[in-house]
């Protein structure tokens, strides 16, 4: 879970993000980030973790990279 964020931003930085990644991994990176979302709607630094607000913003960023909306995504229940 920690990895990821890193190389979806990298890869984003340097301009690669679209070349690499196929639509269809996009989604499947962000089908794998929504289902490892902790009960309260954040992140922790790994699957298992507690939910941090850096693990949440990692997420988020790396959710809105890989072209999520502010209002897609699972959220609160």
């Amino acid at each position: 879970m920690f990895l990821l964020p890193g190389l979806v931003i990298t890869l984003s930085v340097t301009g690669a993000l679209n070349a690499v990644l196929s639509e269809e991994h996009k989604k499947e990176m962000c089908r794998y980030i929504n289902n490892h979302q902790n009960q309260d709607g954040e992140w922790g630094l790994h699957i298992e973790g507690p939910s941090t607000m850096f693990g949440t913003v990692l997420s988020y960023v790396t959710l809105r990279l890989l072209g999520e909306g502010a209002n897609d995504g699972q959220g609160v229940s």
